[in-house]
């Protein structure tokens, strides 16, 4: 019997006593669906402005909730219920597997390897200084860091979610999820020196006290969840890298992707955007994505957040013993082959969600979210992907931008998962598409359904047919058409009808920098990392006080344009950092 995996009850995590102490915490407000059916909504007006406050207001009801989840998360109840839960098991299977095959110094050519990269990577950890810098370069006046860490985790939903016109949605939900990090970052090892439990909680505060709705009070309760599973899976990593690791047998895709959702807070985290009104037609009364469950190539998509997060956090949750990362169970568990062009089967994903012929609704947002995913574990300073790749270039040329091994397209079997249940790919490399061809694709990233593309192909195909001629000796040729990114851009705008915005123009120029700044590596020092970060955020919240059908193509054409010069020109850092790894790891 296959498990619901947006139901932590039917995943076995709950038990009675738990599911009793679960019951007692929630939003502040607990409320049924609002009139327009949406069961995720606003109940008062928020005081505080992303990049604009000077201090976090803590309203005292939120506080208090905040606490007492943080609590109900190290309660004897939940945490013995998640111990003895299947999920459980997995992760001990899971963290085993690391141990013998990834955490034993030079015992395997992936050990050696992972080794070999982790001596010259970035530390991960302690972004919040960056962070803080460039914020405060911005606002002045801000006077608290963990006003950094919460417009962050707010960033996430700005860039997947990109329906609607009130962004106070995504900062409130943002707000919320400060309570996972609360568990997961204080005193580890990548810790982002935002503080203490008290610090997260001031900074959930108000998203507590002001979403209301069925499935926010079901998403808060989950986080708990989440949070005791962390914490299980914490101690099982631990207790592999201190004990000799017992035979156990291998554990599969779909067994560890269901662990993983719980782990990566994949439930709460879309439930609380799908109940609001933009996504309530495509969830249940709880906020769960119904047309997932329908088509296989939307649950791939949806999932895609969690698979770029795997790509850039592969080196350093090796260096730092995180037993759940599906790259590297696939490289620990089948050798380096497993995840060669790991990178360009994510970029297919997108693609292939845009292409479904079924008819279930959904694919037009699912492939939203995998772009906006995809822009963000790129872009967020903490997963330092710039600096990685610039670090391995010195190791292997597969790191750089321009380079002859790198692998442009890929096709892909049937399935939810990316692997076999043995760990085989379920990927085949193929030749690059021609330029026209991927032209195309970015065209259709850009335009919704039904929407004439045709200027937009042509100036992208011209583009393109420039990046296939470049090579690692030309790559000033490639620095030259940051312009010409911008002008498939405009023509996405104008396929829609939509005028010249004072929004337009900021996301033009953030456009040309992840070209030349985070795909061919332009740069230099980390704290334009943030500030690119930061530009992207501030002019993409901006944008939501556009009329809805505005700013939704706005938003739309500049995900398009950006992830098609991410991941269709032949230099997609994903690729590039999945095929270091498998390399160096041979």
């Amino acid at each position: 019997m296959t498990q619901d995996m947006w139901d932590a009850e039917d995943c076995g995590l709950l038990d009675s006593a738990a599911r009793d102490v679960l019951a007692g915490i929630g939003t502040v407000t607990n409320r049924g669906p609002a009139a327009d059916g949406s069961t995720v909504y606003i109940v008062g007006e928020p005081s505080y402005r992303p990049y604009r406050s000077s201090s976090i207001p803590c309203a005292e009801d939120g506080y208090r909730m905040a606490r007492k989840v943080l609590q109900v998360i190290f309660s004897p109840e939940l945490c013995h219920s998640v111990a003895a839960s299947p999920l459980a098991e997995t992760a001990r299977r899971t963290a085993a597997a690391h141990a013998s095959s990834l955490w034993r110094g030079d015992a395997t050519p992936a050990a050696r390897g992972l080794a070999a990269l982790a001596a010259v990577a970035p530390r991960k950890g302690g972004e919040i200084s960056e962070l803080w810098g460039a914020y405060r370069r911005r606002n002045p006046d801000a006077a608290e860091p963990i006003m950094a860490m919460r417009d962050f985790w707010g960033s996430i939903y700005v860039f997947q979610f990109i329906r609607g016109t009130d962004a106070r949605l995504h900062d409130l939900a943002g707000a919320v999820h400060c309570l996972s990090t609360a568990v997961d970052y204080p005193g580890a090892t990548d810790d982002s020196g935002g503080g203490d439990h008290s610090a997260y909680a001031r900074a959930a505060a108000e998203g507590l006290a002001l979403l209301a709705g069925p499935a926010a009070t079901r998403a808060v309760r989950e986080i708990a969840v989440v949070g005791a599973m962390m914490n299980v899976k914490n101690a099982v990593a631990r207790a592999a890298t201190s004990q000799p690791a017992p035979d156990s047998s291998v554990v599969t895709p779909a067994e560890f992707m269901l662990a993983r959702w719980w782990d990566a807070e994949m439930a709460p985290y879309y439930r609380t955007m799908l109940g609001t009104r933009p996504y309530r037609h495509l969830s249940d009364g709880q906020g769960t994505l119904v047309p997932a469950a329908q088509c296989h190539a939307i649950k791939r998509a949806v999932d895609s957040l969690l698979r770029y997060n795997e790509v850039v956090d592969a080196v350093p949750d090796a260096t730092n013993h995180e037993c759940f990362n599906e790259f590297l169970l696939a490289l620990a568990t089948a050798g380096n082959t497993a995840v060669l062009g790991y990178g360009t089967a994510l970029a297919e994903v997108t693609d292939a969600v845009l292409a479904c012929p079924c008819r279930s609704d959904g694919h037009e947002e699912a492939a939203e979210l995998a772009m906006g995913g995809c822009l963000w574990y790129l872009l967020a300073p903490r997963y330092a992907a710039r600096r990685q790749l610039a670090a391995y270039s010195a190791l292997t040329p597969a790191a750089a931008p321009g380079n002859y091994e790198r692998l442009s397209a890929c096709t892909l079997s049937p399935g939810v998962n990316l692997h076999s249940p043995a760990w085989e790919p379920l990927w085949r490399p193929t030749p690059a598409r021609p330029a026209d061809q991927r032209g195309q694709l970015i065209a259709r990233r850009s335009l919704a359904a039904g929407t004439p593309n045709q200027e937009c192909a042509v100036l992208a195909t011209e583009v393109l047919t420039r990046c296939d001629t470049a090579t690692a000796e030309t790559l000033d040729d490639l620095y030259r058409l940051t312009e010409d990114w911008q002008k498939v851009f405009d023509a996405a705008l104008s396929a829609t009808g939509t005028v010249e915005t004072a929004q337009s123009g900021p996301l033009r120029e953030v456009l040309g920098r992840i070209w030349r700044q985070t795909v061919l590596g332009d740069s230099t020092g980390t704290a334009l990392d943030a500030q690119l970060f930061m530009d992207f955020d501030e002019a993409f919240r901006d944008s939501f006080c556009l009329p809805a059908q505005d700013g939704l193509h706005l938003r739309r054409a500049f995900l398009g344009t950006a992830t098609g010069c991410v991941e269709l020109t032949g230099h997609n850092p994903y690729a590039r950092l999945a095929n270091s790894i498998s390399i160096m790891c041979h």
